[in-house]
């Protein structure tokens, strides 16, 4: 028997530049720390764009289950990142993982030059 364990499940837009996406990714789970206590393992996905987080955390919200938004001043307030604490089913299973798409050896030349 396969036993799940709770983690905390950071999300963040695609449509950010990725180091202001990083930035909000941590935003989120530091807002999560102060209010929660955590479990030892964090997993960062992502959604497309703005409307699909407002859209996740709805759906969340219509499941009972607790989220965090960040809302960024610097992005007129929209929201930014959710921090949602889970075993990692249900509406958090098929979502791509944060800077899953980037290639690792483009990044690495480009951090060379």
């Amino acid at each position: 028997m396969t036993t799940t364990r709770d983690a905390l499940y950071v999300v963040t837009r695609r449509d950010l530049p990725p180091g202001r996406a990083a930035a909000m990714l941590v935003h989120a789970a530091v807002n999560t720390q102060v209010l929660s206590s955590l479990p030892e393992t964090v997993v960062l996905l992502t959604v497309a764009d703005e409307h699909a987080l407002l859209q996740l955390d709805h759906d969340l919200f219509e499941r009972d289950i607790l989220a965090w938004a960040w809302f960024e001043p610097d992005l007129d307030d929209q929201i930014a990142a959710l921090a949602v604490i889970s075993d990692g089913t249900g509406l958090l299973a098929d979502l791509p993982m944060f800077l899953n798409d980037v290639d690792d050896q483009e990044h690495l030349k480009e951090t060379r030059t």
